[in-house]
């Protein structure tokens, strides 16, 4: 599924689709999930029972929807630190 094995690991067992129930290819797109002092470890994502294990700090393709998701944690983290700051202050 990914085009670099060593950087993003889909979980085999989910892999193996039967071809006759298979859905079309989705969309690849490249991303890159920064190293900070703070997350150093690799992101674990699963999108409709497809698991997906994705290095930091390398550029990689992965499905679109898996993307998405990692898209609406990092707005999540965001909107939690704005909360967080609007308390202490």
């Amino acid at each position: 599924m990914a085009t670099n094995k060593d950087t993003v690991q889909p979980n085999p067992t989910t892999e193996q689709a039967n071809p006759t129930t298979e859905q079309p290819s989705e969309k690849m797109v490249k991303v890159r999930i920064p190293r900070t002092s703070k997350s150093q470890e690799d992101v674990f994502v699963s999108v409709n029972m497809k698991t997906y294990l994705i290095k930091r700090g390398v550029e990689v393709e992965v499905p679109e929807s898996v993307a998405e998701v990692l898209r609406h944690q990092e707005e999540a983290l965001e909107a939690i630190m704005e909360y967080e700051n609007s308390i202490k202050h």
